[in-house]
């Protein structure tokens, strides 16, 4: 009984690396801070359903785990340069985002590690 229960749970982890991937992907291919200014719309729709899965998640499966807070700081990272461009250098902006974008990977990775070894 215990292998089905954790099998949407593992699907969830799956689906939200990809899209996480596909997030990190538009980040780090990022040249300029520029580009981050006026997000494309595809990206900002995978942002939306990496919010919307995370909180159906949460709702769901009614477990916290100690690292389930940090895909905040991605979203963060990402979403930083468009409402404040002028506090850091470009290439400290490209650096800052370029790291927290990674923890959008992460948390998924995380989840997907800890499910698979229940």
């Amino acid at each position: 009984m215990q292998k089905k229960s954790t099998l949407p749970k593992i699907a969830t982890e799956v689906i939200l690396l990809l899209i996480g991937l596909l997030i990190v992907v538009f980040a780090w291919s990022a040249v300029q801070i520029d580009e981050f200014r006026s997000i494309p719309v595809s990206v900002f729709i995978l942002l939306i359903g990496y919010i919307l899965l995370q909180v159906l998640k949460r709702y769901f499966f009614k477990e916290q785990n100690w690292f389930d807070w940090i895909y905040y700081l991605g979203l963060f990272g990402v979403v930083l340069p468009v409402f404040s461009s002028e506090l850091l250098p470009e290439q400290s902006y490209l650096i800052v985002v370029k790291s927290l974008s990674i923890t959008l990977i992460a948390t998924p990775l995380l989840g997907w590690l800890k499910n698979t070894r229940k």
